[in-house]
């Protein structure tokens, strides 16, 4: 990162630059690496397709930021989100 962006404020910002986004019902998407941000348009269930135990519940309308290693992909396993990469 070059330099912190601040507002007119003078007070820093939490933001990610606009970038590829998709929206995803199920399956594995293997494109989606780094820092992914979720907004879920229903109730969403995701998971590291490494880790088939594991599930992460996102409720409908929810948005999170989510880092996802390069060797790792990431598994819809129900619902409908639309993902930003």
């Amino acid at each position: 990162m070059d330099r912190i962006i601040v507002d007119k404020n003078s007070r820093a910002v939490q933001i990610v630059s606009l970038s590829f986004g998709k929206t995803i019902s199920s399956g594995i998407e293997k494109e989606a690496k780094g820092i992914v941000r979720f907004c879920s348009i229903e109730d969403t269930i995701i998971r590291l397709s490494s880790q088939p135990s594991s599930e992460v519940l996102l409720p409908a309308g929810s948005v999170e930021y989510f880092y996802v290693n390069e060797q790792e992909d990431l598994e819809i396993v129900s619902g409908n989100v639309n993902i930003m990469w």
